[in-house]
């Protein structure tokens, strides 16, 4: 869910590929992380910038139910501006908020966009 901050190492049921800094060998740079079997995903990836084995300046995050973020990043927390798109078959259907984030939280402004009643 929204709450949600990256804090998964990648281990081997984790899939990454893009840019390491090869001396530290952390993820640094464009990639892409996918969790593709439970405990740690089903269907979770992360497609953006990484800084010292975080999500870091911008990027795209799709929860295993279809939930996503795109937006801001810092040291692997949403922060800035972001757009939070449930999936259709969540408890908010197709809603969206457009605003502010920090650690992870809305905060500031921002707009919630209700889809109503299918």
């Amino acid at each position: 869910g929204e709450n949600w901050w990256y804090r998964r190492k990648c281990n081997k049921k984790v899939k990454y590929v893009g840019a390491r800094d090869q001396m530290v060998r952390m993820r640094d740079g464009m990639g892409v992380c996918s969790w593709p079997d439970p405990p740690w995903g089903g269907g979770e990836s992360y497609y953006g910038m990484w800084r010292e084995d975080q999500p870091n300046m911008h990027g795209l995050f799709r929860w295993f139910d279809g939930d996503m973020y795109m937006g801001e990043w810092v040291e692997g927390k949403m922060q800035g501006y972001g757009i939070y798109t449930y999936s259709s078959r969540g408890k908010h259907p197709n809603d969206r908020y457009e605003g502010g984030y920090f650690q992870s939280q809305r905060q500031g402004s921002g707009i919630y966009f209700y889809a109503g009643p299918n």
